[in-house]
């Protein structure tokens, strides 16, 4: 009963790992624009932008490099293709130089430090690249100037997705460093 616990945790984690790659992660307001309504968006694979007209110009080079989305699908596919064959191999057990592990235990906790490594990629990229626009900050209000009579606040703020993200990546990190407390045994086979 218990290796179908520690199956349905991962199914789970693997679900809600699709579920926040699919959401925002970052977003980008301007102040007395109607509320909610945010004029760049980035997700984990994509940059969107419904920049007003008289800003436009001011948002030239900010895409995403094109082979960027492809890569950013092809990693999901393949961590949740991993989660997959970690529920398959659940019996098996590897050594790497002196160290015996479990298979199942070692792929689902790198996919969830490999998510985690995601994440923080993502941090450090998107400090660097909201400085693309008006040289806005990652979080919180920043005045800008965009030339001429266009003065505003622009608001950016970490969204729900890039939470969700973080929780899915310590799950999977937990699934995978305590798969043996989960199942109650303590063979690195079993």
């Amino acid at each position: 009963m218990r290796n179908w616990l520690y199956r349905g945790l991962v199914v789970a984690a693997a679900g809600l790992m699709a579920f926040s790659f699919t959401q925002m992660w970052w977003a980008l307001s301007i102040k007395g624009i109607e509320k909610g309504f945010n004029v760049v968006q980035i997700f984990p694979y994509a940059l969107e932008q419904t920049v007003p007209k008289e800003y436009q110009s001011f948002m030239t080079g900010s895409d995403m490099p094109g082979f960027f989305e492809p890569a950013m699908w092809t990693y999901l596919g393949l961590a949740i293709l991993a989660l997959l064959i970690g529920l398959v191999v659940m019996g098996r057990s590897g050594k790497l130089l002196r160290f015996r592990f479990n298979v199942s235990s070692f792929i689902v906790g790198f996919v969830g430090f490999s998510y985690a490594a995601v994440v923080g990629i993502f941090l450090i990229i998107a400090a660097i690249r909201t400085g693309d626009f008006w040289g806005t900050h990652l979080l919180g209000e920043t005045f800008v100037n965009v030339g001429g009579a266009y003065q505003t606040w622009v608001i950016a703020k970490l969204q729900m997705g890039f939470y969700l993200a973080i929780s899915t990546a310590v799950l999977l990190l937990a699934l995978g460093i305590f798969r043996s407390r989960i199942i109650g045994r303590h063979n690195l086979s079993d």
